[in-house]
């Protein structure tokens, strides 16, 4: 039985190679709900659509694992338009906002 590693899918971000598994994306449409006194209907204004989020938990492992690590969070703090290219969604171009990672112990060669 292939182990949970074995199911990742290859990734990158401005030509920096990393590992997915998940993805989430997020959108809908900016409204204004407009409630008055003594009116029992609200009055609903649509502003267009929602920016777009996607939201991925990447994987950098092997024994090299800390300099991918630090290729991948120096392309994640570069600022401007950036392309993803993602297994599923193919090449995307992107903005990173906020990002979080993690390293422990117990998982070892692996951030």
């Amino acid at each position: 039985m292939a182990s949970w590693r074995d199911q990742l899918q290859p990734a990158s971000l401005r030509g920096v190679a990393f590992k997915v598994d998940a993805a989430d994306w997020s959108g809908g449409r900016r409204l204004q709900v407009h409630e008055y006194p003594q009116r029992d209907k609200p009055l609903v204004e649509d502003l267009g659509r929602k920016a777009r989020e996607i939201a991925i938990t990447a994987f950098v492992l092997g024994d090299d694992y800390a300099a991918q690590r630090d290729k991948l969070l120096e392309a994640l703090e570069r600022g401007g338009v950036a392309e993803l290219v993602h297994p599923w969604y193919g090449a995307l171009q992107v903005a990173v906002g906020e990002y979080r990672y993690t390293e422990s112990s117990s998982e070892g060669r692996m951030c």
